[in-house]
């Protein structure tokens, strides 16, 4: 029998519905026992305890459609917000280019991580560009 899936993601019947909602992009604690409250489950109830059939999934994939914002949607959401304070050399968006942190963190004493992972991306981008490298290889890893 096929595993059914929810939103792009395969259901595991062994795990909880928390875990599987929570697994979803935009769905957090508590939107996750807002969803419990609606279909009269306890946070230990597993998945097999929700009504039988096939539409059981798609019922709760139109639940969480009307109610939530999520998924791809927030995702393309999110990355219009960047674009648009890139866009418009927003002070968020020059330090997103910059690679600096950029909600208020120090960057005297922290930030060193943020800073170097922007390098290495830069770093291989133009690489990939010359035609040194592959756009998605990376050093050190299989």
């Amino acid at each position: 029998m096929a595993k059914p899936f929810l939103f792009n993601k395969r259901i595991n019947f062994n795990n909880k519905p928390n875990t599987i909602f929570r697994s979803i992009f935009g769905i957090g604690y508590h939107k996750s026992s807002y969803l419990h409250a609606q279909y009269g489950l306890t946070m230990a109830a597993h998945i097999n305890k929700l009504p039988k059939g096939k539409s059981r999934f798609q019922n709760i994939e139109s639940m969480i459609d009307s109610n939530f914002i999520v998924d791809s949607i927030l995702r393309r959401m999110n990355s219009k917000a960047i674009n648009y304070a890139v866009q418009f050399n927003a002070y968020k968006g020059l330090r997103r280019t910059q690679g600096l942190p950029f909600s208020g963190q120090r960057t005297h004493s922290n930030a060193r991580t943020t800073r170097r992972l922007f390098r290495t991306k830069k770093m291989t981008s133009k690489l990939a560009r010359a035609g040194i490298v592959g756009a998605k290889s990376k050093k050190g890893k299989k």
